[in-house]
């Protein structure tokens, strides 16, 4: 199960559950209609191992990574795993870099020593 933590506009993330690749992408490509100028922050987490920030302007990128980079080794076990995806609008890449700094501040190769 893929489960989608969408935070757009001011407001509370939505959490949206999708049973298939297939379906989030098609969802995406809705999202894509509405022709966003942002900065978007993608993140995953769950149970395959994927644990990566991308910020991008184009929610192109972020559906080429979801299918190509993040789900192509794992397509035939997401029936029996879980993946959280969260994709987040911020409105510079300044607040989006701030927001993946802080996700990253454990790790050791945040900061120059």
């Amino acid at each position: 199960m893929i489960t989608l933590h969408l935070g757009i506009y001011e407001g509370e993330v939505q959490r949206i559950t999708f049973n298939s690749k297939k379906d989030l992408l098609d969802y995406l490509h809705d999202i894509k209609k509405s022709n966003f100028e942002c900065i978007w922050l993608c993140s995953g987490e769950g149970d395959i191992g994927y644990d990566e920030i991308l910020i991008t302007e184009s929610i192109d990128t972020v559906e080429l990574a979801i299918n190509g980079l993040v789900f192509s080794l794992f397509e035939d076990e997401l029936e029996n795993k879980n993946f959280d995806l969260h994709l987040h609008e911020y409105q510079t890449y300044e607040d989006a870099y701030k927001v993946a700094l802080d996700m990253r501040e454990p790790n050791p190769k945040c900061y120059n020593r």
